[in-house]
């Protein structure tokens, strides 16, 4: 990630340049999709998310005050639209529950044609990820999830390699543990 390109993207989508916001897109959208499956766990949300946040991104670029920053000010925007939809989905189970159960929430799951032993795989490791503290958790999805390098990891999150390193072996541990 170049940070001075970044810069110069967010000037040029200032002024009216769509490409250049595109390429902001093109160069941020795997972190922003780890950013929300981390928080979410559920594959498809976490894309709505992650597509609300860059319309929300897009509407408020005239807001964000350092634009070298830019990838750490759309994690924050990722962040908040995951708070937003959990606390949604609480509020849609709640309502599903005091109905006595005439709704019935539909969890979603693999594809059918995935074997009984692959979707039991998957929902291990998705709790498992989910148990993770949300730096672990992020860090993880980021690095082994998204291949990103461990610079790479570090720039996004905004903290240093040894931190990610540290995030890393703290989250192989308890996934080892618990899986």
């Amino acid at each position: 990630m170049n940070h001075q390109a970044d810069e110069a993207l967010v000037r040029q989508s200032l002024a009216g340049d769509r490409e250049a916001f595109a390429e902001l897109v093109r160069r941020y959208q795997d972190y922003a999709y780890a950013t929300a499956i981390g928080f979410l766990s559920d594959y498809d949300l976490a894309r709505d998310v992650v597509q609300q946040a860059f319309l929300c991104a897009y509407s408020d670029l005239h807001k964000l005050k350092d634009a070298a920053r830019f990838g750490g000010w759309l994690r924050g925007i990722v962040r908040n639209m995951a708070r937003r939809a959990l606390r949604e989905q609480a509020r849609v189970r709640a309502l599903a529950a005091d109905m006595g159960g005439a709704i019935e929430i539909v969890d979603p799951s693999p594809q059918p044609d995935e074997s009984a032993i692959k979707r039991e795989q998957r929902q291990l490791v998705r709790q498992a990820l989910e148990r993770l503290g949300e730096p672990n958790r992020e860090a993880i999805i980021l690095f082994y999830v998204k291949g990103l390098s461990y610079g790479d990891t570090a720039r996004y999150l905004g903290v240093t390699e040894a931190a990610v390193l540290g995030r890393l072996q703290r989250g192989r541990a308890q996934l080892k543990k618990e899986l």
